[in-house]
C-alpha cells in the first residue's frame, strides 16, 4: 500500500534534514514503544501496529546496547544539547 506520508518522510524531509540541519553529534534519536505486549490488536500490516512484541523489543534493545548506543533521559539530553556535548551513541528512552 502506498503511504504518501512515509514516501515523504524518507526521501524529501530525511535527506533534508541530514543536509540542512544540525551535525550528528547533536542529534539524539527518541525511541517511543506504545506497547511492549503480546496483544496484536487484530492482524493488520506491521507498519499500523502500535505495540512491539516482548521479544522484538529485546532484541532491539540487545542490537543497541552491542552497538555501543547508551540511553539518555530528557534532562540530560537537554543539558547536552545546550553544552554542545558529544550526544553520538546516544537515544532518548520514552518507555
Amino acid at each position: 500500500m502506498l503511504r504518501i506520508d512515509r514516501l515523504v518522510t524518507l526521501y524529501l524531509c530525511h535527506p533534508l534534514t541530514r543536509t540542512l540541519g544540525p551535525d550528528e553529534r547533536s542529534r539524539v534519536p527518541i525511541l517511543m514503544y506504545h506497547s511492549i505486549s503480546y496483544n496484536l490488536f487484530g492482524m493488520s500490516h506491521p507498519y499500523f501496529h502500535i505495540n512491539t512484541l516482548p521479544e522484538v523489543f529485546s532484541q532491539q534493545m540487545r542490537w543497541l546496547r552491542s552497538s555501543g548506543y547508551q540511553t539518555i533521559g530528557l534532562n540530560e539530553a537537554l543539558v547536552g544539547l545546550r553544552m554542545g556535548a558529544d550526544l553520538t551513541r546516544k537515544v532518548r528512552d520514552n518507555f
